[in-house]
């Protein structure tokens, strides 16, 4: 074979093999480019293999350098590359929100708009059923209920959605209103087409005895007379039930419960006058609780049962009146005293489960042909607690000389034939009017005072009026009895008897023979009433 020099010989130009020597270095790197071209359609060919085999994977990551993938399919797989067509289905394009699993949101991570369509006023889900919605793990005011389901034009309730197919639970105080959860009427104060069931208030009227049952639950039992009220066992009322019980009579209710339950403790008390109760069953036991207390008045002796429930009981009572004297020869007789009138208040603790109510009785009249005094009036008492002192006795004779009314009870000591009961108690009084019993006095000649009896008087009671040709009425009281008026006169006619509580009675008088009695003294009495 020729060598260069042979080429270049038979060329016979020397630029020539310069060209070609250009040439051969120029074939010599498209050599190395091809070369190098064959090594890298090796690697990818091994980086697609890898791609194909979906046991091994791309072993390292594809750079796109900014070139599109093409022909993919749907995503299937949490993990699946989606497609432009596919997101834009789903979000904007009216795609199923079932479909989207949106889970672990924080509070603000998204709004209303980013989950699903929203209308134009971006008010409400727009094409949606609210029962295909599943949004849960909101805090409070994560969600409005426009943002949740679709609201009517005036924004005030659901629209074309039955009240009775929703479910809205767990929203605190505030979550949601009335309005937002059911349509309103036109005023916005009630709900549209439904109907509120509020049970009717019962009520028994009861005179006679009875038992309280289970279907007695929510009533009122309004109760009269003097008998007893018993019950069902606590076990047949059943925890919860309850009654309103009201004493609207003058006399007294005992409540006894089934065999050996209790109320309040107690095998039985009495609901006095004036009281009401709110009666409830534990299921074991019956229980109270005062609504109104009770006012009682003892008009004889009798006895107190302390009813449960109070802090203290408060009162008044009054002694006697005493009666008023006979007298002859136009000589002055003596009215009776009035009764003395204590106010207390003691603590429920002091009064025993029952206590002894004694009442004084007023004096007895003095009839023909007696010429003489009257008869002192009895203290009343309260158990031990408290005293009411009775008034003293009017004078009288056989016409010898003129007589006195006697002294009305004071707060601590009986008032006698001539003098009003302690502490200070008036003396006899010159005109011979009725003087006072302590507390106040009787000023002389008046017998004013504010507890005890006496002529002028708050609490206690009237002395009688003297049986003279003047000045015979009897005396006054604000809140206990009057005196009863004396009488100078012939004839059988009587002086007047003291009013109750504690008035004394009138002095009887004439210049001859006569058969007329003096008046009798009022009994004294017992006010007394519960402090819840």
């Amino acid at each position: 074979m020729a060598d260069w020099s042979d080429i270049e010989h038979a060329a016979g130009d020397t630029d020539y093999i310069a060209h070609l020597n250009t040439l051969v270095s120029r074939s010599q790197a498209v050599a190395t480019e091809v070369e190098t071209a064959r090594g890298g359609a090796a690697n990818l060919d091994a980086r697609l293999d890898g791609l194909l085999d979906a046991s091994a994977g791309l072993p390292a990551d594809l750079a796109a350098n900014g070139h599109k993938i093409t022909g993919l399919a749907d995503p299937v797989n949490g993990q699946d590359a989606a497609t432009k067509a596919w997101a834009n289905a789903l979000l904007v394009g009216g795609g199923s929100p079932a479909s989207i699993p949106i889970t672990g949101l924080g509070a603000g991570a998204a709004t209303a708009s980013q989950l699903v369509r929203i209308n134009g006023a971006g008010t409400a889900p727009e094409g949606v059923s609210p029962s295909g919605l599943a949004v849960t793990g909101f805090g409070v005011g994560g969600l409005s209920a426009l943002q949740l389901l679709r609201a009517n034009g005036a924004g005030t309730a659901l629209e074309g959605v039955s009240p009775s197919g929703l479910a809205v639970t767990g929203f605190g105080v505030g979550g949601l209103s009335a309005l937002q959860l059911l349509r309103a009427n036109g005023a916005g104060t009630a709900l549209e087409g439904y109907t509120l069931s509020v049970p009717a208030f019962s009520q028994k009227s009861k005179s006679g005895a009875y038992t309280a049952v289970a279907a007695d639950s929510g009533v009122l039992l309004r109760l009269t007379g003097t008998w007893t009220l018993a019950f069902q066992a606590a076990a047949t009322l059943a925890d919860g039930w309850w009654a309103y019980l009201s004493n609207e009579g003058s006399g007294d209710i005992a409540l006894d419960p089934n065999g050996a339950e209790t109320i309040d403790g107690l095998a039985s008390f009495v609901m006095y006058p004036g009281e009401a109760r709110l009666v409830f069953c534990t299921g074991t036991a019956l229980k109270s609780l005062v609504l109104s207390p009770f006012y009682r008045e003892f008009a004889s002796s009798g006895t107190f049962t302390k009813p449960p429930g109070y802090r203290q009981f408060a009162g008044m009572i009054w002694g006697g009146g005493g009666s008023g004297g006979r007298n002859l020869s136009s000589k002055i007789a003596g009215g009776g005293g009035g009764g003395g009138c204590t106010p207390f208040a003691v603590p429920a603790a002091a009064v025993g489960t029952t206590e002894t109510v004694t009442v004084g009785a007023g004096g007895a009249a003095v009839a023909n042909p007696s010429y003489t005094d009257g008869n002192a009036g009895g203290n009343s008492s309260f158990g031990t607690l408290v005293v009411g002192y009775g008034g003293g006795a009017g004078g009288g004779n056989a016409g010898t000389t003129d007589c006195s009314t006697g002294g009305g009870g004071g707060v601590l000591s009986a008032g006698t034939l001539t003098a009003g009961g302690e502490p200070a108690g008036a003396t006899v009084a010159t005109d011979q009017k009725g003087f006072g019993g302590a507390i106040g006095g009787g000023v002389a000649g008046e017998g004013v005072t504010i507890y005890g009896g006496g002529w002028k008087t708050l609490f206690g009671g009237g002395s009688g009026g003297r049986g003279a040709s003047s000045n015979s009425a009897g005396g006054s009281s604000v809140l206990g009895g009057a005196g009863g008026a004396g009488l100078f006169a012939s004839g059988g006619s009587n002086a007047s008897n003291g009013a109750a509580p504690g008035g004394g009675g009138g002095g009887r008088s004439y210049s001859t023979t006569y058969t007329g009695s003096s008046g009798a003294g009022a009994a004294g009495a017992l006010r007394i009433w519960g402090v819840a």
